[in-house]
């Protein structure tokens, strides 16, 4: 394993295991802090319109043996047969419609995985026998009819599992191979908010919706960049480290110049450094009348842009980049204000 991809698997694996030091859970609380806005999300639920079905699981999925990728897959109750919705547009990537419903075998279950543009792919799990209506390939629309739902591999009951994995594809038996294995948190637009997610044993139901289109992922990218920006400055000042990691790709650098010394000296700081910083709580003795947060998005470049964060005594750049998936700091040049 080289030196990058073993970071990138401690980041994970530091994020689903420290609330189990703290609480001793077997399923991390629910962070409503991840979610993306319903407003601006780029999901739908992968259904028919005017169709309600019942959540069954979400992060109960949550394993510390895998390192909890599947913390953010969802299982919806569906009888064998229901016609599955592209939650959102890509290509198909891998279709497997071989098995009999019923056979309980793990790693022997039908399946239809989507990538999308930015990379990331959903992938519909325990479809029926010959349920797929797509092909490898096949270019889909959001809200586009592409499989039947089933009860193949290890299935408990007839139901869609349902997630998004940041890059891939990751092909059976390497579901979860690092560094695509992360599930991502997911909201949809055409049902109602869910700040913190869907509930589990709810019914939701598929409203009309408008596809994506270039104005609506700009939106989503931006309501996005701003989340991860506040996730770096609101998770300083109130001491929460898995915000701040949830923010940082794993090289990134802070450096600060002092004018004081008129830019002779520049001090750096890692992703770990900071995040070990937020868990020490030194943004906390900042007080909370002067928690300033005011987050300008300069550009959006495809898959990197550029914020300006201004607090009460420094003015942070941020470069940010879009990794498996999800917008994460890359660099911060900071100043602090002249006293």
């Amino acid at each position: 394993m080289t030196k990058n991809l073993a970071f990138v698997v401690l980041m994970f694996a530091l994020s689903a295991y420290s609330f189990a030091q703290l609480s001793g859970q077997s399923t991390p609380p629910t962070d409503c802090t991840a979610y993306p806005a319903s407003a601006t999300s780029l999901y739908i639920l992968p259904w028919e319109t005017g169709k309600s079905y019942e959540v069954w699981r979400t992060i109960t999925h949550y394993s510390p043996g895998n390192r909890g990728v599947g913390l953010y897959a969802i299982d919806f109750q569906m009888p064998i047969g229901s016609k599955i919705a592209a939650a959102r547009e890509g290509t198909v990537v891998a279709v497997q419609e071989s098995y009999s419903d019923g056979n309980g075998e793990d790693l022997k279950e039908n399946l239809l995985f989507i990538q999308h543009a930015d990379g990331t792919v959903g992938r519909y799990f325990h479809l029926t026998h010959d349920g797929a209506l797509v092909s490898i390939g096949d270019a889909v629309k959001q809200g586009q009819i592409i499989a039947l739902s089933g009860n193949t591999g290890d299935s408990t009951g007839p139901h869609l599992h349902f997630d998004v994995q940041g890059c891939g594809p990751n092909l059976n038996p390497n579901y979860n191979r690092f560094p695509c294995a992360q599930t991502l948190p997911l909201t949809f637009r055409n049902t109602e908010d869910t700040p913190c997610g869907l509930t589990p044993n709810k019914t939701y139901k598929a409203l009309d919706f408008t596809p994506n289109t270039e104005a609506s992922v700009r939106e989503a990218d931006r309501s996005a960049i701003t989340q991860t920006a506040l996730d770096y400055i609101a998770g300083w000042y109130v001491g929460d480290a898995s915000r701040i990691q949830r923010a940082l790709h794993p090289e990134f650098a802070k450096k600060t110049i002092n004018p004081i010394t008129m830019g002779s000296e520049l001090s750096v700081i890692s992703a770990m450094s900071l995040i070990n910083q937020t868990q020490a709580g030194l943004g906390r003795s900042i007080l909370k009348e002067k928690r300033k947060k005011d987050v300008t998005i300069l550009e959006i470049s495809r898959n990197i842009a550029s914020v300006k964060i201004t607090v009460f005594d420094w003015i942070d750049y941020l470069h940010l980049a879009r990794f498996n998936g999800r917008w994460v700091i890359v660099n911060i040049l900071s100043e602090m204000k002249e006293k």
